[in-house]
């Protein structure tokens, strides 16, 4: 029997929204704009500079910028428990 959740608070909703918008401003950068700016300039896009459009994004909105630094530090550990996984099943 499945176990029912309640539904989430306005402060966890309020994440959620901020995650996804990170997100989203990141596959625009990745999928859109650094293409476009790699065919123009005849050059690599470059991610980590701070005139990148997510830098200027996050550079612009501190509580996004927040949400993202501490997604990106939680996510090292499950990233890791799952590689460890992965390499158990394929014998690696």
């Amino acid at each position: 029997m499945a176990t029912k959740l309640k539904p989430l608070t306005k402060g966890e909703r309020n994440i959620i929204s901020l995650i996804a918008a990170v997100m989203v401003c990141a596959e625009v950068e990745a999928k859109a704009i650094a293409p476009s700016l790699a065919k123009e300039t005849g050059k690599p896009y470059d991610f980590n500079s701070p005139t990148s459009y997510l830098n200027i994004f996050l550079n612009n909105n501190p509580e996004y910028k927040r949400v993202r630094n501490l997604l990106l530090k939680d996510s090292a550990s499950p990233r890791k428990v799952f590689l460890e996984q992965c390499r158990r099943e394929n014998g690696k």
